[in-house]
């Protein structure tokens, strides 16, 4: 066996029996920084989310004041926006929901892989991400209400 220790001094070399430990150890060391990733990720999608959201309103308050001016209710606009973001989410999350399974389980069909996803973090996931598709929508479009649709 070649030391390699020389070459590579904070390197350690390990019997069989200690590597187990050792990559268990290392794995949940790790564990925070892969939740931190995450995290990341999912601010910065929720952000382009919310962003893009706020943009399509504001290329559609023209579209709003023409249906308050041909004698749409008062809440009627703010209705159909509620209404289009709930079909929109739910279709969202239906065809990414199916995109994951199907790549999911391309994945486990490999060779020596094991990928298991629990059903509260399935669950946690899709709820948070239904959550945000429509708060990224209701949220801008209540604040939108409040003010006037004539362009300023």
């Amino acid at each position: 066996m070649i030391d390699r220790t020389a070459t590579f001094p904070t390197s350690v070399v390990l019997t069989r029996e200690q590597y187990p430990q050792a990559e268990k150890a290392a794995t949940k060391s790790a564990g925070w920084a892969r939740w931190l990733l995450v995290a990341l990720i999912t601010a910065f999608a929720g952000l382009a989310i919310v962003n893009t959201s706020v943009i399509a309103l504001v290329h559609r308050r023209p579209e709003l004041a023409v249906l308050r001016s041909i004698g749409a209710a008062p809440g009627q606009p703010w209705r159909q926006l509620d209404l289009e973001s709930l079909v929109a989410t739910l279709v969202g999350v239906a065809a990414g929901a199916l995109v994951v399974a199907v790549a999911v389980s391309r994945v486990a069909q490999r060779p020596g892989w094991h990928l298991v996803v629990p059903e509260t973090l399935g669950a946690a996931i899709l709820g948070g991400t239904a959550a945000l598709g429509l708060l990224s929508m209701v949220v801008p479009a209540r604040l939108l209400a409040r003010g006037s649709l004539v362009g300023e």
